[in-house]
């Protein structure tokens, strides 16, 4: 009976952690006005958003980060990845790694040249 019960609690603890829904880190922007660009662009966009434990990291659920990236890359909030949306859907992963490999040295060199 204990047996039972506590086989009950635990498949209850695991499904409700399971149920919860899983963020990711989109940005960490150090600066408050960068911040509030992404946030608005995603607002204006429709996807759920909410900030960190750090009070500074943009979290986005894990299935709307390609939505929320090219989101805020076509509001400028997040430079070098306003190339997203074209990427082709049917390119092999290799392809898909590669155009985002470009993308972010892209947003390294911009990031640089800003300091």
């Amino acid at each position: 009976m204990l047996t039972a019960a506590f086989s009950f609690a635990t498949i209850a603890g695991v499904g409700f952690w399971a149920s919860q829904p899983h963020y990711v880190a989109l940005a960490t922007p150090t600066d408050t006005e960068e911040r509030t660009e992404i946030t608005d662009a995603l607002s204006r966009q429709s996807v759920p958003w909410r900030l960190g434990d750090d009070h500074k990291t943009i979290e986005v659920l894990d299935g709307d980060e390609a939505k929320a990236r090219a989101a805020a890359a076509t509001d400028h909030g997040i430079l070098g990845l306003e190339g997203l949306q074209q990427i082709d859907p049917w390119s092999t992963p290799f392809v898909e790694l590669l155009q985002k490999q470009r993308m972010l040295q892209g947003e390294i060199v911009r990031s640089v040249n800003r300091m």
